[in-house]
C-alpha cells in the first residue's frame, strides 16, 4: 500500500506540541505566478511550515505552520513574507482544533463501496472480478 501511495507518511502520528510547538497558525499568501515553483521550494525549506496547499481564487496558497509562541510565529511569518515571489501574506492563529485530521469516515465509506475501491487503492488490476 505504501508503494501505491495509499499509505502516506507516518509523520502525522507526531504532534507539533510533542516537538515543542503548541501554536498552530495558517498563513495565506499571494504569489507571483511566474515564481510559483520557486516559492514552493522555499517554503519546503522552512521547518515550521508543516503543510502547503495551492488554492484557487484571490489567495494562491495556504500554509499551516507550527510555532513555539507568538514571537516565534512572527519570525516564521517574516521568513515566509521574505520568500522571493510572495507578494502579501495574512496570518490566522488557530484558537483550537475542533475536528482533528481524520480519515476513518472516508475509510468506512470506501469499505461500504466494496472491493472495487480497495483494489484501486492497492493498485491491483482485476477489481471487476470481485
Amino acid at each position: 500500500m505504501e508503494r501505491s501511495g495509499a499509505l502516506a507518511s507516518y509523520e502525522r502520528r507526531i504532534t507539533p506540541e510533542a516537538l515543542g510547538c503548541p501554536l498552530t497558525a495558517f498563513i495565506t499568501a499571494r504569489v507571483d505566478q511566474r515564481r510559483l515553483a520557486e516559492v514552493f521550494r522555499a517554503l519546503a525549506g522552512i521547518a515550521e511550515v508543516v503543510e502547503v496547499f495551492g488554492l484557487s481564487g484571490e489567495t494562491d496558497l495556504l500554509a499551516r505552520v507550527a510555532a513555539t509562541d507568538t514571537e516565534d510565529l512572527y519570525r516564521i511569518a517574516g521568513r515566509i513574507l521574505a520568500v522571493p515571489g510572495i507578494e502579501r501574506t495574512t496570518t490566522f492563529l488557530a484558537m483550537r482544533e475542533l475536528v482533528p485530521h481524520r480519515l476513518t469516515p472516508l475509510l468506512r465509506r470506501a469499505v461500504g463501496e466494496g472491493w472495487r475501491t480497495w483494489c484501486l487503492l492497492l493498485g491491483r488490476p482485476g477489481w471487476d472480478r470481485f
